[in-house]
């Protein structure tokens, strides 16, 4: 029997973990009071530093450790040590004309949540996410665009609202923020423990105080932690995302609907709503011909018909998403007929006034949005850095041979134009004091015509130059004029093959001189441009023709080494 062998897949790379990134500080937000007690005696302090703590964070709301002024230096060292304040960078705040404000907050380990602040006109309420992403898959919602990558720690959840706070305790009007729905990003009961630490942390009396019956949490309908959540005595507000009145029609824009239909939805709500005595609120998103058909409706009142009493529906505008074009925004007409459907099978229910509709008002549409332009912005720069690498690769321009790419070709091409334009500019111009008290020996006058016909000017009348700066000026003369036509000769030996030599270098370059020197001349002639015809520009000239090609030769040889290694 032959061996069948299997090769192994590459392992995924998975995602770093928040408490591993370096440098990483949980928040201290994440410590319910009880907590903080605990940990305050476990450092050697005793129980009311615990409560001044909790005193300077909830209640002065201080952004940093250093602040709290009745702590000692030793014991805030520790706190720093072990914990940040507010873990939350600001992105973007969008406000709209309602006055509902938008935030997007950037996580520590640079992912984006999104917070929301409506006014209503029962006080400021605050929308928070509790993930990063959702599994639940809802096919209309912003919120699952991207799929969960983590779940919120209890200190990220608080310090949203920390930070909403801030936001308002900074405008200086004393206003407060009153209540808090567990709407925004995420399934809150998929990350139970961290916001169970959250619904306590807020709602403790000796802190925010933000009421129980102020507070309400939304679930797609994860039965069994309904259930859950009956048992654990808190006194929040229950709320379920319906958006359908039965299983086909809730399973095709639902996931969740799959494993866990309506009758395991409804048998998780009325144990809740038995053990609780509290009253259930239906979330149900209109979607234009979709689920909001008159007999949806009556669908809908015949299903909540046993709990009527104690349950209540939220009929919700629909904010188009662009990728989910499917859908759309139902009527008013037909929302209209929806809700008297239902008024008229005596359910209890209410149109959801809209906010922020000026902004990205969709659960998770800023964040969406803000990510598409990240991205959009990251594929830009890597395609400029993509063109600025390849502008540097030296196969861009030259072959194996250190012969021009058509590339090559034609960027050599706009050089040569441009140093010949450069040339006709600096030699064919007036020139006037260039240089004062400067005075090349052996110059010669002949009317307008200003000559320098001494070979070798500079060796031969070297001793009638007074000056250092004299000197310097004649030098640098001699040394510029070498190198004048250099890169000149050089682009045409990249271009042209059959200028390769040295008789062809030698005769161009003297041939290019001359014409330089007569050109001087006429010019003098015509406008007395205070030129020199110099003889040794001539051979200083040439002899820099002669080196380009000298260092071409040499250049080519270091290419195709390159190539070859």
């Amino acid at each position: 029997m032959s061996e069948v062998t299997t090769q192994a897949k590459p392992e995924r790379r998975k995602r770093q973990k928040l408490e591993d990134m370096e440098g990483y500080k949980p928040s201290i937000y994440g410590l319910t009071r009880d907590e903080l007690i605990d940990w305050a005696m476990e450092h050697g302090e005793k129980k009311f530093r615990a409560t001044q703590i909790w005193d300077w964070l909830y209640k002065k709301r201080v952004q940093s450790f250093e602040e709290m002024t009745n702590i000692s230096k030793d014991f805030i060292t520790t706190l720093k040590d072990n914990f940040c304040v507010n873990p939350l960078k600001q992105r973007i705040v969008q406000e709209s004309k309602d006055g509902t404000v938008k935030y997007l907050f950037e996580l520590p380990d640079g992912m984006l949540i999104e917070t929301v602040l409506m006014r209503q006109h029962y006080g400021l309420s605050v929308c928070v996410t509790t993930q990063v992403g959702c599994n639940i898959g809802c096919t209309f919602c912003a919120s699952g665009l991207i799929k969960k990558q983590r779940d919120l720690t209890a200190g990220e959840i608080v310090a949203q609202i920390m930070l909403v706070q801030k936001y308002f305790d900074d405008r200086g009007d004393g206003e407060r923020v009153s209540h808090v729905v567990v709407m925004g990003i995420g399934e809150p009961f998929d990350n139970y423990d961290n916001v169970l630490r959250f619904l306590r942390t807020i709602n403790n009396d000796n802190g925010l105080a933000i009421g129980a019956r102020h507070i309400t949490v939304s679930t797609s309908g994860l039965a069994p932690k309904i259930k859950e959540f009956a048992n654990e005595g808190v006194q929040v507000n229950l709320a379920v995302s319906l958006h359908a009145p039965n299983n086909d029609l809730r399973s095709s824009i639902m996931r969740i609907n799959r494993s866990f239909p309506l009758e395991k939805l409804f048998e998780a709500i009325g144990y809740y709503i038995q053990t609780t005595n509290r009253r259930v609120t239906f979330e149900y998103i209109m979607l234009n011909e979709v689920n909001d058909h008159p007999e949806n409706a009556q669908e809908l009142a015949d299903l909540t018909k046993k709990i009527r009493k104690l349950s209540y529906i939220n009929l919700i505008p629909y904010n188009p998403v662009s990728e989910h074009d499917q859908y759309s925004r139902s009527t008013k007409e037909r929302v209209a007929a929806f809700y008297d459907v239902l008024k008229k099978n005596g359910v209890n229910c209410v149109v959801r006034q809209e906010h922020g509709t000026d902004i990205d008002a969709a659960c998770g549409q800023l964040r969406s949005n803000t990510m598409k332009r990240d991205r959009q912005k990251a594929v830009a720069e890597a395609s400029v850095n993509q063109k600025v690498s390849k502008m540097f690769q030296l196969t861009t321009w030259v072959d194996k041979n250190g012969e021009l790419t058509p590339k090559g070709r034609k960027l050599s091409q706009v050089l040569v134009c441009s140093y010949l334009l450069c040339l006709v500019l600096l030699c064919w111009t007036p020139q006037y004091g260039l240089v004062e008290g400067v005075e090349t020996p052996g110059i010669q006058h002949f009317g307008r015509v200003v000559v320098l016909l001494t070979p070798f000017n500079s060796l031969t009348n070297f001793n009638q130059l007074d000056s250092l700066k004299e000197i310097v000026f004649v030098l640098g003369q001699n040394v510029a004029n070498i190198f004048l036509l250099s890169p000149l000769i050089l682009g045409l030996l990249a271009l042209y093959p059959r200028f390769r030599s040295w008789k062809k270098v030698l005769v161009a370059t003297l041939a290019m001189s001359l014409t330089i020197e007569i050109g001087q001349v006429i010019l003098d002639l015509l406008i007395d441009a205070n030129r020199v015809f110099e003889i040794d520009d001539l051979w200083t000239n040439t002899l820099g023709g002669l080196v380009a090609l000298g260092a071409y030769r040499l250049l080519v040889k270091l290419i195709q080494t390159y190539f070859n290694e």
